[in-house]
């Protein structure tokens, strides 16, 4: 059926999944359907908000202790399948949510974060919605919020996590693998010497790009130090610490007068950066990753938590990166990589392989053709 128009649900917090939904929104732009783009925590009290937040990102983001706790509590969630501190906050917006939807004569909704599909999930228990609501995993893994608010359809990076899922108690016939939304900029592969010449980088440099994203100031500076202990003199390396002002501002004082170690805010050149790396070292976070990879940079990624070792193994796995489990070591093999001509090419062969371009598109026509 033709679609008028879509409802794309996702939260700004800080991690991949707001990078996921513009993605989506970029590709229906460009097909010229209409949607929304809706954060559901506006639909809450601020309370709410800074509950949800301080439960989200509690883990990089100093929080207060009766929010550090809630966090704790959505751990133990995971493992109990017991409702957490998170979830009755989301609950609490899930009427005014489902009215906004009613009168909004959409005719699909697209959940590109958890707490979207907690709320749709308690709405519909309160009243059924006459329209399909559809899951977008960006990550490895399934959290249970997701697998536990029965969407009509989940689509997901690759056809591993189809177990995962089905596992949970998702009915296989729902699950469809897309691969992950990521903006058409990334796949624009700039040559490195043009990159560099934009970005005024010396041809001769060797480049590290280190993003921030679910890094702490401590993590990101490890690294640093430990890039500085090397005796490579022709060296610089760049922190993405993106909209990060306080981190940008720690380690602009540490740094200073290092011309090794330099800064890089938010900015539309970030695919360039990418492109005039040689090595890049992150959290594997699963939108981060995919835009890296669809960027095409040699990939390290740190994976220190277990709730990150899914994404890390299966790039790993598929040869696509280099796992390791702490910043020191990180430094150390990007280094040693930047050499490696014959593992560089077998990565980005492999992340040309297994990262889909289409991955919008192949949403946008599977909901156009079922909804």
């Amino acid at each position: 059926m033709a679609v008028g128009k879509l409802l794309i649900l996702s939260c700004d917090l800080g991690g991949g999944h707001i990078s996921a939904a513009y993605a989506i929104a970029e590709a229906l732009e460009k097909i010229g359907v209409a949607y929304e783009l809706v954060d559901p925590l506006t639909f809450g009290s601020d309370k709410v908000r800074k509950v949800v937040s301080c439960s989200y990102d509690g883990g990089v983001k100093k929080a207060t202790s009766a929010f550090s706790f809630i966090g704790k509590v959505g751990y133990y969630y995971n493992r109990s399948r017991l409702a957490y501190s998170a979830y009755f906050a989301n609950s609490q917006y899930a009427k005014l949510m489902h009215t906004y939807i009613v009168g909004g004569g959409f005719d699909a909704i697209i959940c590109a974060h958890e707490y979207a599909a907690e709320a749709l999930s308690v709405a519909k228990k309160r009243s059924p919605l006459p329209i399909p609501c559809y899951g977008v995993l960006t990550d490895y893994s399934c959290p249970n919020s997701f697998s536990d608010a029965k969407l009509d359809g989940y689509f997901i990076p690759h056809s591993s996590l189809i177990p995962i899922l089905a596992g949970k108690g998702v009915p296989t016939a729902r699950i469809h693998c897309t691969g992950v939304p990521v903006s058409d900029n990334f796949f624009v592969r700039t040559d490195r010497v043009a990159a560099r010449n934009y970005l005024v980088i010396p041809k001769s440099q060797k480049v590290l790009l280190i993003s921030s994203v679910g890094s702490s100031y401590k993590s990101v500076a490890a690294i640093c130090d430990e890039l500085l202990s090397s005796p490579i003199n022709d060296l610089t390396a760049y922190v993405l610490v993106g909209r990060n002002d306080d981190m940008k501002d720690e380690l602009d004082r540490r740094y200073l007068g290092t011309p090794k170690i330099r800064t890089v805010t938010y900015n539309e050149k970030v695919c360039l950066y990418m492109n005039a790396a040689d090595v890049m070292i992150l959290r594997p976070d699963g939108l981060a990753s995919s835009e890296a990879a669809a960027a095409n940079i040699p990939l390290v990624h740190i994976a220190r938590a277990s709730n990150e070792s899914n994404t890390a193994s299966f790039y790993a796995d598929h040869g696509m990166s280099v796992k390791v489990t702490n910043e020191k070591e990180a430094a150390r093999v990007a280094l040693g990589l930047i050499n490696n001509t014959a593992q560089i090419q077998g990565m980005l062969s492999a992340q040309r392989e297994c990262v889909s371009a289409n991955a919008s598109q192949n949403i946008i026509s599977y909901i156009q053709k079922n909804a």
